[in-house]
């Protein structure tokens, strides 16, 4: 229940209204939505890369954290 059907409930609530507002046919200039949502995801994953490439331990402490919880 904890792991598989509330990140479902909060994916599909999440993935309709972003649906919307990328569908296509929409007018200028709303029909930039998934072009600019794309390129923001892809400078923040650059830009952690970088971090994480500049001072990996940051990232190793989040990682020992994350398999602890496990």
């Amino acid at each position: 229940m904890r792991h598989l059907v509330l990140p479902a409930i909060g994916a599909l609530a999440i993935l309709v209204p972003l649906y919307y507002l990328a569908k296509p046919g929409q007018p200028a200039p709303y029909n930039w939505f998934p072009y600019a949502a794309l390129a923001t995801l892809l400078a923040a994953v650059g830009y952690a890369t970088l971090l994480v490439r500049r001072d990996p331990g940051p990232a190793a402490r989040v990682r020992s954290v994350v398999a602890d919880a496990e």
